[in-house]
């Protein structure tokens, strides 16, 4: 393929800053990881209980360290991401209001929230979550 001669001044930068664009991006850590979020509660409780799936909700402040390193970590580990898969996950950002914020009152941001199949909470956490220690809660919470 040709380039046409105005153009050719301007290839060799543009794909440069494409290129460390593209590698910027992939190692940059996502707000919520890898977990596939609802953004409503109402919405993913209606989901947990016609699918009989437990319910996970992150009460979220973004630019907290906690917040940050469940990002960079938890939400990105691959063995806490596939067992997320089997519950119905919820992000509530802080100054949203929800029913959730309604339903369960939430002393610290962030928390996180793990609702049982029967609309009981299971278990509840201020602050940073390990990937370890959500994989034991939710692995527990899977089996009942």
């Amino acid at each position: 393929m040709q380039i046409p001669n105005r153009l050719r001044g301007w290839a060799f930068p543009f794909l440069l800053l494409t290129s460390v664009g593209a590698l910027g991006a992939m190692h940059a850590p996502r707000p919520g990881g890898d977990v596939n979020w609802l953004g409503s509660y109402r919405v993913a409780e209606r989901l947990a209980v016609a699918t009989h799936r437990p319910l996970l909700i992150s009460f979220d402040e973004q630019g907290t360290s906690d917040c940050s390193r469940m990002d960079a970590n938890t939400f990105v580990d691959p063995k806490t991401v596939s067992l997320l898969a089997g519950t119905v996950c919820v992000r509530i950002e802080r100054g949203v209001t929800s029913k959730a914020n309604q339903v369960i009152a939430v002393h610290a941001w962030p928390s996180t929230v793990l609702v049982g199949r029967h609309g009981t909470v299971l278990w509840e956490k201020a602050g940073y979550v390990s990937p370890a220690e959500l994989c034991s809660v939710v692995s527990v919470a899977l089996q009942r």
